[in-house]
């Protein structure tokens, strides 16, 4: 996965600004940078290069007096599909749990189960 988000930016911030960034810091200058108001996706010649950039930038520089977040990017529907699943192992968990009120002895595996998010 070679797009990366970057957020927590300044709003003054620009796509040179960030091209800037990535060039001081010995980064391949990134393919494509699409630019929101406080945020923006940035893409990578390779995933070598956007590991290079998470581990290089994330929480370690300030851009116009904000230090940055960098990370890879979810797409909409999958990041919605995990709070999706969160939500349904919760409420699997909590029926397993329920089910199994009364007996004695350790509560069965299923109270254990953890949801995960899908990637």
């Amino acid at each position: 996965m070679n797009k990366l988000y970057v957020g927590n930016l300044s709003p003054s911030v620009t796509v040179e600004d960030l091209k800037e960034l990535f060039d001081e810091k010995k980064l391949p200058v990134a393919e494509q940078v699409f630019l929101k108001t406080g945020y923006a996706f940035v893409d990578f010649p390779d995933q070598n290069s956007a590991i290079k950039a998470i581990e290089t930038l994330s929480g370690k520089v300030k851009l116009h007096g904000k230090v940055i977040e960098v990370d890879y990017s979810v797409p909409k529907k999958l990041s919605e599909l995990g709070r999706t699943e969160a939500a349904k192992g919760s409420l699997f968990q909590k029926k397993a749990q329920d089910a199994t009120r009364g007996q004695s002895g350790s509560p069965p595996l299923l109270t254990y189960l953890l949801p995960c998010k899908a990637i």
